[in-house]
């Protein structure tokens, strides 16, 4: 039986580098959660549709907005879609009260009624989904961790 050790310097260094790196990622978590946000913002003011392509429907005639985007009225949406990350961990959101409504729609009456016994919402609300994973955004996160590994491992 044959065998060989080597011992590196500069190779240990780039190993804890890595473990050292690895074991809290919040840098490469906090500029992926930027970045993917940045994303679902320019969806909505541009009405590009769900991030899985598919066309968000048309605004209601009864919609008291003169901006025809589906999910654009004040800016408030867009302005308030922000994100969250930790060492191994980033999320996208929004923390508006309409999201969940605008994300996965709403049925005429689902909410209730009013105090004189109309439906709330007054009609159906379709799903018009804001938050995900683009095919460019799975390439852009990808493209992030590979460059953050690299940058890792050569100390640089």
């Amino acid at each position: 039986m044959f065998s060989l050790e080597l011992h590196d310097e500069d190779l240990r260094a780039a190993l804890d580098r890595l473990e050292t790196g690895l074991s809290d990622m919040s840098e490469v978590m906090n500029d992926i959660g930027a970045a993917w946000a940045e994303a679902h913002q320019q969806r909505i003011e541009k009405s590009q549709g769900s991030p899985d392509g598919t066309a968000w429907a048309a605004k209601s005639p009864f919609t008291r907005s003169k901006d025809p985007r589906p999910l654009y009225n004040t800016g408030d949406m867009v302005s308030r879609i922000h994100h969250i990350y930790g060492p191994d961990f980033v999320s996208v959101g929004s923390n508006m009260k309409q999201a969940r409504t605008l994300h996965f729609g709403a049925a005429k009456g689902a909410f209730g009624q009013t105090k004189t016994g109309l439906p709330i919402p007054f009609g159906d609300i379709p799903a018009r989904p804001f938050v995900g994973l683009s095919p460019t955004d799975r390439s852009d996160i990808t493209d992030a961790l590979l460059e953050w590994v690299e940058r890792l491992a050569l100390g640089s």
